[in-house]
């Protein structure tokens, strides 16, 4: 399950606690004030007053007495999320088109779109949001916020994309898709994210241990991506993928020598185990994308004691430990979260990437430990946690 994690550089404390109470009631509903405050570790006073604003926003609902909490006098009034009260759409840019989803503010689906088509030009994405709504017969003024999600660079302050390492023609994505997307949806509040800074976020929220922060997230797929989550949960992109390994190594697609993503990428491992001798079986189930298949297979043959495999993957360990140590010594983290290929290699992976750390490497943080996990990277927990941040931003009334 969710849980919010407020950006206190950014929120009021007033704002941070009614953005609280919002999540709480959210995610027990149905909930009284007094299991609110209880919950909450906020007053009864504070808790009623946000409530009553809650209320009369319309984000909050009363659904009638509550029966499971005991206690004389008048019956405590259960409140839930008003999920009628509006939507929040996500537009994921991709290498290979977008993705246009709408949620409502209980993070329920209620629509989504895919497209191979780049987003060169803002009308067809306005256009099929606007059918999207029309479809859910929600009005324009019930869209509260737009999340764009893109892989790569951008100018915060006018919202122009730059530079994306997975989209190829990154520089004919449309330059005025925000201002148009403000223009058209003016009720809406629009916000731009970094994809791995998206997914560092999520991977945070989802994580019900609470890592330590700062905390590094790690996505490696066909690229790799990175976001690190600071003190006060901002997220920030990192551009890992491309950090130098060896300045002697292959010719990375950014135009430096021995990026990471040339020695640790999906494509990257593949190639190590053909020069190997093994090559995964390209029989591929029905649902299954080849490359997870293929580094099922790889797995197995890890667990099984395949020695051509394990002497790739111990190869491949090292690697990924080198870049892993000098972003921890860089940034400072004390947690690193690891998906994609790693989790799908699993626990064996994870053991045998803590062993090397330990044995070949020295991590300099406070207390010489450094938590190291997988986690499930999945694109709807990014998608939903970009609903929780809009909400968010529509909270601090910034």
């Amino acid at each position: 399950m969710i849980r919010i994690q407020a950006d206190a550089s950014r929120q009021s404390g007033k704002d941070r606690n009614a953005t609280l109470l919002f999540d709480l009631v959210r995610r027990l509903a149905p909930i009284s004030r007094a299991a609110l405050a209880k919950t909450s570790g906020l007053s009864p006073a504070t808790v009623t007053v946000l409530v009553d604003e809650l209320l009369q926003g319309g984000w909050l609902v009363e659904l009638g007495v509550s029966v499971s909490e005991e206690r004389r006098g008048r019956r405590p009034v259960n409140l839930a999320v008003n999920a009628r009260r509006g939507a929040v759409a996500t537009l994921e840019i991709t290498g290979g088109g977008y993705i246009l989803s709408v949620y409502d503010i209980c993070l329920g689906k209620l629509a989504q779109l895919r497209s191979n088509r780049m987003a060169q030009e803002s009308e067809p994405v306005i256009r099929q949001l606007h059918a999207q709504l029309e479809a859910l017969t929600l009005s324009n003024a019930q869209l509260l916020g737009i999340h764009v999600l893109y892989p790569g660079l951008f100018d915060r302050e006018s919202g122009r994309l730059g530079f994306s390492a997975v989209i190829e023609n990154w520089r004919k994505s449309s330059p005025t898709l925000l201002c148009d997307l403000r223009e058209a949806f003016p009720a809406a509040r629009v916000m731009l994210s970094n994809s791995a800074a998206a997914t560092a976020y999520s991977a945070f929220v989802h994580d019900m241990r609470e890592p330590p922060l700062p905390l590094l997230v790690m996505t490696i797929q066909e690229g790799i991506d990175a976001g690190v989550i600071l003190p006060g949960g901002q997220s920030i992109p990192v551009e890992a993928g491309h950090i130098s390994i060896d300045r002697c190594g292959p010719l990375c697609n950014c135009g430096n020598r021995g990026c990471l993503e040339t020695f640790c990428s999906a494509t990257a491992l593949l190639a190590r185990l053909k020069a190997a001798g093994f090559t995964p079986d390209c029989e591929v189930p029905d649902g299954v994308e080849p490359l997870d298949a293929q580094l099922r297979q790889t797995a197995k043959a890890f667990s099984d004691g395949d020695a051509a495999v394990r002497s790739c993957l111990h190869a491949y360990a090292r690697d990924l430990d080198c870049a892993l140590v000098s972003l921890v010594n860089l940034l400072g983290v004390r947690a690193v979260r690891l998906g994609g290929l790693p989790q799908q290699l699993g626990s064996p992976f994870l053991l045998l990437l803590q062993r090397t750390l330990r044995q070949e490497f020295h991590v300099l943080t406070a207390s010489q430990q450094l938590d190291l996990q997988l986690f499930d990277c999945r694109a709807e927990d990014v998608r939903q946690a970009a609903v929780m941040q809009t909400l968010q931003a529509i909270f601090s009334r910034t």
